[in-house]
Protein backbone atom coordinates (compact mmCIF):
# COMPACT_ATOMS: atom_id res chain seq x y z
CA UNK A 1 0.00 0.00 0.00
CA UNK A 2 3.05 2.47 0.47
CA UNK A 3 4.26 1.60 -2.82
CA UNK A 4 1.24 2.54 -4.29
CA UNK A 5 1.31 5.79 -2.75
CA UNK A 6 4.53 6.74 -3.94
CA UNK A 7 3.29 5.53 -7.54
CA UNK A 8 -0.19 7.81 -6.78
CA UNK A 9 2.17 10.42 -5.63
CA UNK A 10 4.85 10.21 -8.99
CA UNK A 11 1.54 10.58 -11.70
CA UNK A 12 0.56 13.74 -9.70
CA UNK A 13 3.88 15.07 -9.97
CA UNK A 14 3.98 14.12 -13.39
CA UNK A 15 0.66 15.41 -14.20
CA UNK A 16 1.17 18.27 -12.14
CA UNK A 17 4.21 19.54 -14.18
CA UNK A 18 2.61 18.59 -17.60
CA UNK A 19 -0.36 20.90 -16.63
CA UNK A 20 2.50 23.27 -15.70
CA UNK A 21 4.02 23.29 -18.92
CA UNK A 22 1.13 23.72 -20.81
CA UNK A 23 -0.17 26.43 -18.73
CA UNK A 24 3.21 28.41 -18.99
CA UNK A 25 3.34 27.41 -23.19
CA UNK A 26 -0.23 29.25 -23.01
CA UNK A 27 0.95 32.33 -21.05
CA UNK A 28 3.72 32.43 -23.35
CA UNK A 29 1.42 32.04 -26.66
CA UNK A 30 -1.02 34.72 -25.25
CA UNK A 31 1.74 37.26 -24.09
CA UNK A 32 3.38 36.49 -27.72
CA UNK A 33 -0.20 37.30 -29.25
CA UNK A 34 -0.78 40.40 -27.63
CA UNK A 35 2.30 41.92 -27.86
CA UNK A 36 2.32 41.45 -32.00
CA UNK A 37 -1.31 43.34 -31.76
CA UNK A 38 -0.14 46.02 -29.70
CA UNK A 39 2.86 46.07 -32.03
CA UNK A 40 0.98 46.10 -35.06
CA UNK A 41 -1.39 48.88 -34.02
CA UNK A 42 0.86 51.03 -32.66
CA UNK A 43 2.77 51.02 -36.31
CA UNK A 44 -0.57 51.18 -37.88
CA UNK A 45 -1.82 54.23 -35.96
CA UNK A 46 1.83 55.77 -36.74
CA UNK A 47 1.25 55.46 -40.64
CA UNK A 48 -1.71 56.59 -40.47
CA UNK A 49 -1.28 59.89 -38.05
CA UNK A 50 2.23 60.28 -40.93
CA UNK A 51 0.32 59.62 -43.74
CA UNK A 52 -2.84 61.96 -42.93
CA UNK A 53 0.35 65.26 -42.33
CA UNK A 54 1.75 64.33 -45.35
CA UNK A 55 -1.93 63.90 -47.03
CA UNK A 56 -3.05 67.31 -45.35
CA UNK A 57 -0.05 69.24 -46.05
CA UNK A 58 0.22 68.09 -49.95
CA UNK A 59 -3.72 68.52 -50.19
CA UNK A 60 -3.04 72.76 -48.71
CA UNK A 61 -0.30 72.86 -51.22
CA UNK A 62 -2.24 71.77 -54.32
CA UNK A 63 -5.43 73.53 -52.71
CA UNK A 64 -3.02 77.04 -53.41
CA UNK A 65 -1.86 76.31 -56.80
CA UNK A 66 -5.70 75.28 -57.84
CA UNK A 67 -6.55 78.41 -56.43
CA UNK A 68 -3.68 80.45 -58.15
CA UNK A 69 -4.89 79.21 -61.31
CA UNK A 70 -9.03 79.77 -60.78
CA UNK A 71 -7.84 83.22 -60.00
CA UNK A 72 -5.88 84.18 -63.10
CA UNK A 73 -8.27 82.31 -65.39
CA UNK A 74 -11.18 84.66 -63.29
CA UNK A 75 -9.05 87.96 -64.08
CA UNK A 76 -8.44 87.17 -67.68
CA UNK A 77 -12.06 86.74 -67.92
CA UNK A 78 -13.11 90.05 -66.06
CA UNK A 79 -10.27 92.69 -67.03
CA UNK A 80 -12.68 95.20 -66.65
CA UNK A 81 -12.95 95.08 -62.63
CA UNK A 82 -9.15 93.40 -62.38
CA UNK A 83 -7.53 95.72 -59.95
CA UNK A 84 -10.36 95.87 -57.04
CA UNK A 85 -10.96 92.15 -57.37
CA UNK A 86 -7.33 91.40 -57.36
CA UNK A 87 -7.22 93.27 -53.92
CA UNK A 88 -9.67 91.24 -52.08
CA UNK A 89 -8.47 88.20 -53.26
CA UNK A 90 -5.26 88.84 -52.26
CA UNK A 91 -6.65 89.93 -48.89
CA UNK A 92 -8.82 87.00 -48.78
CA UNK A 93 -5.79 84.82 -49.52
CA UNK A 94 -3.81 86.10 -46.87
CA UNK A 95 -6.43 85.20 -44.22
CA UNK A 96 -6.91 81.82 -45.55
CA UNK A 97 -2.94 81.46 -45.23
CA UNK A 98 -3.02 82.76 -41.94
CA UNK A 99 -5.98 80.56 -40.91
CA UNK A 100 -3.65 77.41 -42.34
CA UNK A 101 -0.67 78.14 -41.00
CA UNK A 102 -2.02 78.14 -37.58
CA UNK A 103 -3.76 74.87 -37.96
CA UNK A 104 -0.71 73.62 -39.48
CA UNK A 105 1.11 74.47 -36.11
CA UNK A 106 -1.21 72.56 -33.89
CA UNK A 107 -0.38 69.28 -35.82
Amino acid sequence: MNNNSHEDSDDEKTISNLNWRRKQEQLYTDGFRAGAITGKNKILQEGFDNGYADGFKKSYNLGIKTGEERILQFLNNRKDHGFSVVDNLRTSAEKLCDMCSKMQDKT
